[in-house]
C-alpha cells in the first residue's frame, strides 16, 4: 500500500510537470514568433523602437533586454505589441 502511494505520487509529479514544461514552451514559441514579427516590423517599415515603445507604453531599455533574452514580458505587454503589430499586419 505505501509503494502503491508513491507510484501514484511519482505519476503526479511527472504529470503536472509535463504540464508546466508544455506551458513553458508554448510561451517560448510565442515570445520567438513576437520577436520576429517585432524584428520584421521595425526592418520593413523602418520605424524607431522609440516609436513602439512609446505606442505600448514600454521603455525602449525594457524591449532591448527582451530581444537579447534578459527579460521577460508580462503577458499584458505581451498582448498589447501583438496587437500593435497586427493592427499594421505584422
Amino acid at each position: 500500500l505505501f509503494f502503491e502511494g508513491l507510484v501514484w505520487i511519482a505519476f503526479f509529479f511527472c504529470f503536472d510537470y509535463s504540464h508546466i514544461t508544455a506551458q513553458k514552451n508554448k510561451r517560448k514559441e510565442k515570445t520567438m514568433e513576437l520577436k520576429e514579427r517585432l524584428q520584421k516590423f521595425l526592418h520593413e517599415v523602418g520605424v524607431p523602437v522609440t516609436v513602439v515603445c512609446r505606442k505600448i507604453n514600454l521603455s525602449t531599455r525594457a524591449i532591448y533586454y527582451w530581444k537579447n533574452g534578459q527579460l521577460n514580458l508580462s503577458e499584458p505587454v505581451m498582448q498589447r505589441l501583438d496587437g500593435y503589430l497586427s493592427h499594421y499586419g505584422y
